[in-house]
């Protein structure tokens, strides 16, 4: 890994404005508007709502991707609300007019060029950024470990240790034009074979064979302090029998902020996906995976009436 990345993440990090976040609002929501109504101001306006993630259906174009965020970031808040979207490039691609197409982190991982995936990175970051949102949940960090995995898949570098350096060339890439990069989903989604969006993973692996594998580039990424960690709602019983990560004290305050020594923001997956809303409730899940250590949030609704 070229020390130039080394550097672009130190000096962006320090000035992050999630970082700059001490105390205050712990939840991101989902925003499915192509424009901001004034219900929608009120409501943001009158509620600690720390951010909000730009859905599929509240994308045209990037003009007026662009004219919503402003008109997001217009509103009388205490703080800011960021604004975040999902652009990892291929299936998973919330924006697709106005920008450039680019493929997905398999493809782009086969080229093998870590320098083209850190320069697709600075196109992403420069085109987001250029549009107002601040943060992007990507790059994913997930180390394929099944072929029967769906849910990941062609989201991921690949099954080796290339994941640690084209994901961290991403990442920098972005950070390089001020925009955000989440490392997603700690500790690993890459072995589980079933869908969080849908079901209940379960992985039986070690704690040790954990960290020798699916968690190396998050641990590689904290190293270089990044600055935002996604959870996966995946369960790893032979670390912690009764919660899965997203909701686990083990896994997010000892291993990842102790062992690891994570210094950024954690924020959670979507809890209205099936593996959480399927065995806790709203209010349960949010305030368990607080207690477990996340510092934010994020709850996909259908509509602000729906909180």
């Amino acid at each position: 890994m070229p020390h130039c990345f080394k550097y672009i993440f130190l000096c962006l990090f320090l000035t992050s404005p999630v970082w700059a976040i001490s105390h205050g609002q712990s939840v991101f929501l989902s925003f499915s508007s192509p424009s901001l109504s004034l219900k929608q101001a009120q409501f943001l306006e009158e509620n600690d709502i720390r951010g909000l993630m730009i859905m599929g259906n509240a994308v045209q174009d990037a003009n007026q991707v662009s004219r919503l965020v402003r008109s997001i970031k217009k509103l009388k808040t205490t703080q800011p609300i960021l604004v975040a979207i999902d652009q990892e490039g291929g299936r998973v691609s919330r924006l697709k007019k106005g920008i450039l197409p680019f493929p997905s982190a398999l493809i782009l991982a086969k080229k093998g060029s870590v320098s083209a995936v850190y320069e697709q990175g600075r196109i992403v970051g420069a085109t987001l950024a250029g549009l107002g949102i601040d943060i992007n949940f990507a790059p994913v960090a997930d180390v394929q470990g099944s072929k029967k995995n769906t849910v990941i898949g062609d989201r991921s570098y690949g099954s080796g240790s290339q994941v640690v350096d084209y994901s961290l060339a991403f990442a920098a890439g972005m950070l390089a034009e001020g925009l955000i990069p989440v490392f997603k989903h700690f500790p690993g989604h890459g072995r589980s074979i079933k869908d969080s969006h849908v079901d209940f993973p379960v992985v039986t692996v070690s704690k040790e064979i954990l960290k020798e594998t699916d968690i190396r580039p998050f641990k590689a990424a904290i190293e270089l302090d990044i600055p935002m960690i996604m959870t996966a709602h995946v369960k790893y019983p032979k670390i912690d029998a009764q919660y899965p990560a997203t909701l686990s004290k083990v896994m997010i305050t000892d291993i990842l902020k102790g062992e690891l020594g994570f210094k950024g923001k954690v924020i959670t997956d979507d809890v209205s996906m099936t593996a959480i809303s399927g065995k806790w409730t709203r209010k349960e899940a949010i305030q368990r995976a607080l207690d477990a250590g996340v510092d934010y949030v994020l709850v996909i609704v259908s509509d602000f009436d729906d909180v």
